[in-house]
């Protein structure tokens, strides 16, 4: 791991020379703060950028197909790294039979029902440590249904979701 060593003051003062020692410095430090060194600033969440909703897929479920009647599916579960507003989309295909009936949560909290095939989205503000999750329902006889293309969308790339 990389040493932090902040420069004085008197090393980059106006019309100072700027030696080899202060030239590592500036090379350094900013090492040593991404590596998490003693003494270093720590990088938190809050300074990273807070995404908007968008079309930009940060997080992906594996698709979900053959879901009978009457039971259901919950996609993964995806952790919030950054604060900022999210997307939430699924796309649900059947055979005809059953009504799937899509649910968002966060945190356990719904966020509402979607009710028939289509994509379905809810934009959603996240805080640090939420927990983002869809659960299809296949209800009425026969038949199955698919959840597909399940992900998390922001508009930038830069957004974490675990």
């Amino acid at each position: 791991m990389t040493d932090y060593n902040p420069p004085t003051d008197g090393e980059i003062a106006t019309g100072s020379a700027i030696k080899g020692s202060t030239a590592t410095k500036l090379r350094d430090n900013p090492i040593a703060i991404a590596e998490g060194a003693a003494g270093a600033p720590r990088i938190h969440t809050a300074a990273l950028y807070a995404p908007a909703s968008g079309t930009t897929i940060i997080a992906r479920d594996l698709d979900n197909t053959g879901i009978g009647h009457d039971s259901g599916s919950r996609s993964r579960l995806f952790p919030v790294l950054v604060a900022g507003t999210v997307t939430m989309s699924i796309r649900i295909t059947d055979s005809g039979s059953p009504v799937p009936v899509t649910e968002f949560f966060i945190n356990e909290t719904s966020l509402g029902t979607e009710t028939g095939t289509g994509t379905h989205t809810v934009d959603v503000d996240v805080s640090v440590g939420d927990i983002l999750y869809m659960v299809s329902t296949g209800t009425g006889p026969g038949g199955d249904f698919n959840m597909l293309d399940i992900c998390i969308k922001s508009s930038t790339g830069n957004m974490a979701i675990a």
